[in-house]
């Protein structure tokens, strides 16, 4: 048994430093999206929906609902007057951009919290919306903003699961980038010769 224990840890941290993405991912099963979001997902791609159906269906969901006041009245829209309504938000915001937030949130929902010393998951979050935000403004001229807005959403989606599934073949890293100060991408390159975007994608 103690042979058989050292012989998986020897075979994930050779999968570890060589890159080897599909061995390392093999067993990790991405939990399902929570019910609500499923639901509203399916709804925002009804060409008929109307902005009250969303509006109704997000009511059921405080978080949600929350986020989706907030992102409408944050300085990223610049609105003169705040919003309170969510049928007007959804207008506002339009059903495009509603998918993708309720995507983005059913995504940050069903991501386990590492708890690491010197990982702050919603500072982590936090930091994913604003790029996501910001390649949305990247994306417009080409027409593909949802896409950017996602895929920069989840550019470092593969670090909570490192930091979870794999930690101790990949704490060196981790423990390294935070020791001397540098860029987490760089600690991995250095010690692993990949990082966690390549991970990721």
């Amino acid at each position: 048994m103690i042979f058989k224990n050292l012989r998986k840890k020897l075979k994930r941290y050779a999968a570890l430093t060589t890159g080897d993405f599909e061995s390392i991912f093999r067993d990790f099963k991405v939990p399902s999206l929570p019910d609500i979001v499923v639901k509203l997902i399916s709804l925002l791609r009804d060409p008929e929906v109307s902005p009250s159906q969303v509006a109704s269906l997000l009511s059921y969901d405080p978080g949600l609902a929350s986020r989706i006041l907030q992102m409408v009245n944050s300085a990223h829209i610049g609105l003169t007057r705040p919003v309170s309504n969510l049928s007007q938000a959804v207008n506002i915001l339009g059903l495009k951009q509603i998918e993708t937030l309720v995507i983005s949130y059913g995504v940050t929902r069903i991501i386990k919290d590492p708890r690491r010393e010197n990982f702050d998951l919603a500072a982590f979050w936090t930091d994913s919306l604003f790029r996501a935000l910001f390649a949305h403004e990247l994306g417009k001229p080409s027409g593909r903003e949802d896409e950017a807005f996602l895929g920069a959403l989840l550019q470092d989606i593969a670090l909570p699961v490192l930091l979870t599934e794999w930690f101790e073949a990949y704490k060196k890293a981790y423990l390294e980038a935070q020791r001397n100060r540098i860029r987490l991408s760089e600690a991995e390159s250095r010690i692993l010769k990949w990082h966690h975007a390549q991970a990721g994608a």
